[in-house]
């Protein structure tokens, strides 16, 4: 009786894949599971329905939830109990450990093209974050208009050569390790094509050495070059083809990359009036913005573990929790809100939280509350043309069902007579 589940779960999983509902690879990677449920419910039959213990491992899959037990007393009575078993600590020793040797391979990650950090020509790429490692990275750059917290080199690098100072802040549970690089920032090759620059090197190769032929050259970036000439022919329309399928898939893709940003877009106007109407009341009951920003991240994350989805409204106001946390200035964090969004009422808002921050905040209320009326405003016109735009698209089934109703009365009125 025991088997009979691993039995019935692998025919359900066959007959899925005779109907051809699942993969070759999905189907075998079933099978590897269900033969090893069927292996752990053999050992579990040898040795028997329990076993007396003394201790419970930690980190060991259990920490998800309570572990049920059943404990005997002298007297024979048997209880059943739900046992939590802590979570192991580390040691701010290990935590600063294991930050220290991620930040060891931080400065062979981040050059990308680069040979050297003094000489930075292409864009850095910065992690936020490591793969086999909980550690997250947040970037800061003392002179942005050169090169960005992204990476990203500016059109303000000088030709000889501009200092910069780039932060990394790496972050570990509660530990924390701040690490600088100073890098020499010239202007970007980014923008320079593949095909100018071997046509400078081919120019500069046929003038050292002219000839009757042009040269090509052999070698780019440290690598080997083969260069082909297309033959014409059949192949050549083929080849035509081709382009137009894959212009057309690329369009495509475009298509659904801008929807994707509309919909992003019309997410964060909706949610709009709401970011300022609870920045508005949570500032009034005392609270301080870093705590505001707490309070939304807070009841983001609680939001999102309840419906499973992220929003692009709440993942954008976690991020800069994220970065405030992690010793991102709060002007500076909320100025990357504004960027990231892309939308002029985040910008504005962004611009609005900054100010304040430089300022002093006993006018943030009140235009807090004038910007919180015109956002409701603005989101009952944009219903309004919702609407009427819902009526438009409706005109057209409601006229055809107008006709079969005409048809249905007309039709035996007319063969009557």
């Amino acid at each position: 009786m025991i088997l009979a589940l691993p039995v019935m779960t692998a025919g359900v999983i066959v007959y899925l894949y005779r109907t051809k509902r699942l993969s070759r690879i999905l189907f075998f990677c079933l099978l590897a599971g269900v033969l090893a449920a069927a292996v752990s419910l053999i050992s579990d039959m040898a040795a028997g329905t329990r076993q007396q213990i003394t201790e419970l491992p930690k980190n060991g899959g259990l920490l998800q939830g309570s572990v049920p037990l059943t404990v005997e007393t002298d007297d024979g009575a048997s209880e059943q109990v739900e046992i939590r078993v802590p979570e192991e600590k580390q040691t701010p020793e290990e935590l600063q450990s294991i930050l220290e040797e991620k930040a060891a391979e931080l400065e062979g990650r981040i050059l990308g093209k680069n040979e050297s950090l003094q000489k930075i020509e292409w864009d850095l790429e910065l992690p936020g974050s490591f793969e086999d490692s909980p550690v997250t990275v947040v970037w800061s750059s003392d002179r942005p208009e050169i090169l960005s917290w992204e990476g990203k080199i500016g059109t303000a690098a000088e030709p000889e050569g501009s200092a910069v100072t780039l932060r990394a802040s790496l972050s570990l549970e509660e530990e924390m390790l701040e690490i600088s690089y100073d890098v020499t920032v010239f202007p970007s090759r980014e923008t320079a094509s593949i095909g100018q620059r071997l046509q400078e090197k081919g120019d500069a190769l046929n003038e050292e050495q002219p000839g009757e032929t042009y040269r090509l050259p052999e070698e780019l970036d440290g690598k080997k070059l083969t260069w082909y000439q297309e033959n014409g022919g059949t192949g050549q329309n083929l080849c035509l083809l081709l382009l137009a399928a894959a212009g057309l898939a690329s369009v495509s893709a475009g298509k659904r990359k801008e929807e994707a940003r509309k919909k992003r877009q019309q997410e964060l106007l909706r949610r709009y009036p709401e970011l300022l109407s609870k920045t508005h009341l949570l500032l009034a009951a005392g609270l301080s913005l870093r705590k505001v920003f707490e309070r939304l991240a807070s009841d983001y994350r609680r939001e999102k573990k309840r419906s499973g989805k992220q929003q692009a409204y709440g993942e954008e106001i976690l991020r800069t929790w994220y970065e405030m946390e992690n010793g991102v200035l709060e002007q500076d964090a909320f100025a990357h809100l504004g960027e990231r969004c892309g939308i002029p009422e985040y910008k504005s808002f962004a611009l609005l939280l900054a100010q304040n921050q430089k300022k002093g905040g006993h006018l943030l209320p009140q235009l807090l509350e004038t910007e919180v009326q015109d956002a409701f405003e603005a989101r009952k016109r944009q219903a309004r043309i919702a609407g009427e735009k819902a009526a438009i698209k409706l005109a057209l089934p409601m006229g055809m069902m107008l006709v079969v109703v005409l048809v249905i009365i007309m039709v035996p009125a007319l063969l009557s007579f």
